[in-house]
């Protein structure tokens, strides 16, 4: 028989469906944790306090931020589902002697792993917590079912360590600021893994260890660690995430241009590229096309089609676009051949070979 009341850093409650909850106020709790690590105190909070601070990090960078502005309820649950296993793992931690500021290890990761599954009242908080997929039982659905897999599925986390480039909630909150303690590390062709709630492997042994003695005591999460796809939007200036991952810098010298990327990373450039592009359409038609470069040459012929398509009616601002469209993609061309040029001697005059 489970207790109906608990007492693990907070002190939980059971209702009437054995869920716990805790009436302290977890919001503030967060809040002043981030704040005092964003003060650089975080030497004075323990791993898990730490955790706390970064899990508000998460919440107020995903889409989690406007759901609990909103909705006070929601903001407790899921509040309490994080912090149901924090505490478990703390009360683990205390119990084996994990004073909550050494990195774990693989022994100490291990025995707090035994500690937190041996002992039935922890662990029952810990699944309430982290939550199950599909649960039998809605008591079981914790940030698995209430946040995991129902919020927010377009907001990377691009802020280094373990899940760089992974979903903020799906892989950093739930590796790194969670864990997956109360699920069992196993032997799975020779290497040790570390089980999820699907009993599946979701990382190894050693990445397990990682990533919470990443958000538990090293790192601090700000706004610039998180990218939302599909917009381009990184909530401070600086660097942003390329299509295919890369750390593109918000103004490019490519070609003749300065090109910069607006809130949404699109490169824009000041240049008219209308006049540009008709100064050079005027030379090939003089004759005169062996004086341009490879890419002015483009340029000219680019002309040459807008002015005897559809697009010639376009509007001013659409024709804009529509050459930036084409810039981009010439603009990197001239930057690949000059780099050929530079390093493999190649002339960028000369006709292409394969």
């Amino acid at each position: 028989m489970l207790p109906a009341g608990l007492t693990a850093s907070h002190t939980w409650s059971a209702d009437s469906t054995s869920l716990y909850h805790t009436n302290i106020n977890l919001a503030a709790e967060w809040v002043g944790y981030y704040k005092t690590i964003l003060a650089d105190g975080g030497d004075a909070l323990t791993a898990i306090q730490r955790a706390e601070g970064n899990a508000q990090a998460v919440f107020e960078n995903t889409g989690v931020n406007a759901i609990i502005k909103a909705d006070a309820a929601a903001a407790k649950m899921y509040r309490e589902d994080v912090q149901r296993e924090l505490d478990a793992v703390a009360a683990a931690g205390a119990s084996i002697g994990w004073n909550g500021h050494a990195d774990l290890t693989v022994e100490t990761y291990r025995a707090l792993e035994h500690a937190l599954q041996n002992n039935p009242s922890l662990l029952e908080l810990a699944l309430q917590g982290h939550g199950l997929n599909s649960p039998s039982n809605p008591r079981y659905n914790g940030f698995t079912c209430d946040v995991q897999d129902r919020i927010d599925h377009i907001t990377l986390f691009i802020g280094g360590g373990v899940n760089t480039g992974e979903f903020a909630l799906g892989d950093l909150m739930d590796d790194s600021i969670l864990s997956h303690l109360a699920f069992p590390v196993v032997a799975q062709n020779g290497e040790l893994q570390q089980l999820n709630q699907n009993g599946q492997a979701e990382n190894t042994l050693y990445e397990a260890i990682d990533a919470p003695n990443t958000s538990w005591l090293h790192e601090v999460y700000t706004a610039a660690d998180f990218y939302v796809l599909g917009t381009g939007a990184v909530a401070v200036k600086g660097n942003f995430i390329g299509y295919f991952g890369a750390d593109s810098p918000r103004v490019l010298k490519a070609g003749a241009r300065t090109w910069v990327a607006g809130s949404d990373g699109l490169y824009h450039t000041g240049a008219d590229l209308g006049a540009e592009w008709l100064k050079y359409y005027k030379v090939m038609l003089a004759g005169k096309g062996s004086r341009l470069t490879t890419i002015h040459r483009l340029e000219a012929n680019a002309e040459a089609v807008f002015e005897n398509t559809a697009i010639a009616t376009a509007s001013a601002a659409k024709q804009v676009a529509y050459r930036e469209d084409v810039q981009r993609a010439l603009d990197a061309m001239a930057m690949a051949l000059k780099l050929n040029s530079t390093s493999l001697g190649l002339d960028p005059r000369a006709q292409l070979t394969e």
